[in-house]
């Protein structure tokens, strides 16, 4: 199973597949196929999705790949600057040219979009409803959407959903919020008389975080793993008031492959771009 999140389709700093065309009219009113050509950070973007993506076959070497997508799969209409262009239209177009070339991922048996933060996505989940109405009549494998996932994987438990904490707004404190946060989930999975979940999966921040939960209901102790995951969009204005002008962005996947017994190992694809200018003054 693998998790991509925040595609941020439609921004001049999002996933834009070299090849994409969107809908013209000509000057006798006739259809004409724009091209939308990827900027330099787009270009470097998409080229990370494609060799993860061959990763990520080459890893399951033969075995079923489930890919959930979690969340932004565009960049929405509530925050217009950097748009690619003004039709909202287009977001969804250029959206459907990536999961295209991720439909040709060998060994790719499910895609399910994990709704994300109602402004990117157009209100009320539009953007990933259209997709997977788009994408269905494309493909034999089934192509799902929820709002919050709960995945069971050979008996691995994966709980999944766009929002959660925060990495930390400070190193030494990255991957606390997010302990406490799967520690709260388990807790209240005990109350319920039900199992927690083994990984708990969230997005947003476009940031890789890692942390665990250990919890213990009488004689029997209880481990989550919980992930952020990274990215595929660069930082933009609102992103460094946001976070303080942080200057890392991660980019990438999370993967785990997951045996007939259960057996879990986890992997993480990705790359930290430095986005500060460097200058040298001699």
């Amino acid at each position: 199973m693998a998790v991509i999140a925040d595609l941020h389709h439609g921004h001049r700093l999002g996933l834009l597949m070299p090849g994409t065309t969107v809908w013209d009219e000509g000057p006798d009113g006739e259809k004409v196929a724009t091209l939308l050509p990827p900027n330099a950070l787009q270009q470097a973007i998409d080229d990370s999705l494609l060799e993860d993506l061959d990763w990520l076959a080459n890893l399951a070497a033969g075995r079923p790949i489930y890919l959930k997508v979690n969340g932004d799969v565009t960049q929405g209409d509530k925050y217009v600057r950097e748009w690619v262009t003004t039709r909202k239209a287009d977001q969804i177009t250029i959206a459907q040219s990536t999961f295209e070339r991720v439909l040709e991922m060998p060994g790719l048996a499910g895609l399910d979009f994990i709704i994300g933060t109602d402004s990117h996505e157009f209100g009320e989940a539009s953007a990933s409803i259209l997709l997977v109405r788009l994408l269905e009549p494309r493909t034999h494998i089934p192509v799902g959407l929820a709002s919050h996932g709960l995945v069971t994987v050979n008996g691995v438990v994966f709980d999944i959903a766009h929002h959660g904490p925060p990495p930390g707004a400070r190193r030494w404190l990255e991957g606390n919020g997010l302990r406490w946060y799967a520690n709260d989930i388990q807790q209240r999975e005990l109350d319920l008389g039900r199992r927690p979940p083994d990984w708990v999966i969230r997005s947003h921040y476009h940031t890789l975080a890692a942390s665990a939960s250990h919890y213990r209901k009488a004689t029997k102790l209880h481990e989550t793993q919980a992930r952020l995951t990274p990215g595929y969009t660069g930082m933009d204005a609102y992103g460094r008031q946001a976070t303080r002008s942080k200057y890392e962005v991660h980019i990438g996947l999370l993967a785990w492959e997951i045996n007939e017994n259960g057996a879990v190992k986890p992997h993480e694809k990705f790359r930290i771009l430095d986005t500060r200018r460097k200058e040298i003054i001699r």
